[in-house]
């Protein structure tokens, strides 16, 4: 409260407010009292005047609540609220975003600046206009509006004529698309740290509206659950409670634009990532089979990894899906993080099986769009592989020699990844006849397919780089 109260925002809107309340006065006693009741032992001590203190307290806050309770209240504050998190993610500098402006009441602001120059428009004869609208083709007097005010699509026209094709701009529009361009925020749907997605769902505009409402729901479902969550996973959670509806329901060829750090990415869904998804959404996974593919994904992450300060595996996962990019170079690289025992990430070995499952999808649904042997790698045989080198891995923590187990799974890795399945047999061969025991047959038998081969030995090393299992757990 103390935060939004004193914010500079806020500050803004007591003046359009029809009260005499002052909220930052009101704000005094309240600090005074919630520093009485924080003293060691004065609740439990002094119970009697503990109580006084909390009627006071909570008359205070009852007059601050009611402030914010009135009509106009809820119709500047939130408002308000709104300009900073959501709007000014896909505009800026202008009209109520511009810090220059002039006029107090914003939502007079924006009707002079985006609403009033249509009327005028419409109510004008343009028979005589010697410009088009960049968009929309209609005639236009002058070149005055452009996208510049657009967040990652205008640039200012007027100092960066370089910009244009041969310095010479012809990206004007007219006041109806400006007024259209301004909506664009209403039609993303944006997490908390101002991250957004739009389905283009255009077979129909009910079904675009379905698809889009669908996003929110889910996204608002996780943000009281978790806080916050991606655009991706409301996507894909969204696509889930959609397939449970209909099955018809496709989201393949569908364009998808991701807005983050600034930049829109636009990708068309390819059928082979609407296949892979739908088929990972309906795998039972996890320890009690309550969970799918992807769900048990949702929490998975590293910290300070590649520039960014929490790098969400599920969103990498779906970005290369949309790219019709398979997970190898991920899984590796997970691997490696795992066996080196790196304190920033949040992941363990049975994570790594879930993309390696996925993986197994997306290399039967690629295998089968090119028209080639469908590739036959089942979840049990992974499991069982994962199993394999888990018991390598029990050998060498039996014999005090778990540091054994991370040198070989490195070695293995780096055959892996050089894509060299005759040093990777080479090294099982060596460790399982130290063993006295029978190498895998699923190894044997498809060093000859590569990628299935790599499905194999990445779960091997899922096994190996996890934990012992000791006593009763």
């Amino acid at each position: 409260m103390k935060y939004s109260v004193k914010s500079n925002s806020y500050k803004k809107v007591y003046k359009l407010i029809a009260n005499d309340f002052d909220v930052i006065k009101a704000l005094k006693p309240i600090d005074s009292l919630l520093k009485k009741l924080n003293r060691k032992n004065f609740l439990t001590k002094n119970l009697q005047e503990a109580h006084s203190v909390l009627m006071e307290l909570t008359e205070e806050l009852i007059k601050i609540i009611g402030y914010f309770n009135r009509e106009d209240s809820k119709r500047y504050f939130p408002a308000k609220t709104l300009c900073y998190m959501v709007i000014n993610n896909a505009w800026n500098g202008v009209s109520l975003l511009n810090p220059q402006t002039k006029i107090p009441d914003f939502y007079n602001d924006y009707q002079q600046y985006f609403v009033d120059p249509v009327k005028e428009y419409l109510a004008a004869d343009h028979k005589k206009d010697k410009f088009v609208c960049s968009t929309c083709g209609r005639p236009i007097k002058s070149q005055k509006l452009s996208y510049s005010f657009l967040t990652g699509m205008g640039y200012d026209t007027a100092r960066k004529t370089s910009n244009a094709w041969s310095f010479n701009n012809d990206q004007f529009i007219c006041p109806i698309c400006q007024l259209l361009y301004s909506c664009v925020s209403a039609g993303f749907n944006y997490n908390l740290s101002k991250q957004g997605v739009f389905v283009n769902y255009n077979h129909s505009v009910n079904e675009l509206v379905k698809a889009n409402d669908g996003i929110i729901q889910a996204m608002f479902t996780e943000m009281r659950q978790h806080g916050s969550v991606s655009p991706f996973r409301s996507l894909t959670m969204s696509f889930a409670n959609q397939l449970n509806q209909k099955q018809n329901y496709d989201l393949a060829d569908v364009q998808v634009i991701n807005y983050d750090n600034n930049y829109y990415h636009f990708t068309i869904i390819p059928p082979l990532a609407a296949k892979v998804i739908s088929k990972s959404l309906k795998v039972s996974f996890g320890k009690d089979g309550g969970q799918n593919l992807l769900t048990v994904l949702y929490n998975t992450g590293i910290q300070n990894f590649r520039g960014v300060n929490y790098y969400s595996i599920y969103d990498e996962v779906i970005r290369r899906l949309f790219n019709s990019t398979n997970l190898f170079s991920l899984i590796y690289e997970m691997e490696m993080m795992l066996n080196a025992q790196s304190t920033n990430i949040r992941f363990n070995s049975l994570h790594i099986m879930a993309l390696i499952n996925i993986n197994t999808i997306f290399f039967k649904e690629l295998t089968e769009q090119e028209g080639k042997e469908k590739m036959e790698v089942q979840k049990n045989d992974l499991s069982k592989m994962r199993g394999a080198g888990m018991n390598v891995l029990k050998y060498y923590s039996d014999n005090e020699n778990e540091k054994k187990a991370s040198t070989l799974a490195y070695k293995l890795l780096q055959a892996i990844n050089s894509n060299n399945p005759e040093k990777f047999m080479a090294i099982i061969l060596s460790v399982y006849a130290s063993q006295s025991k029978i190498v895998p047959s699923n190894l044997i038998n498809n060093i000859g397919q590569p990628d299935v081969f790599k499905q194999y030995a990445l779960a091997f090393v899922a096994g190996l780089i996890g934990t012992v299992k000791k006593g009763d757990e």
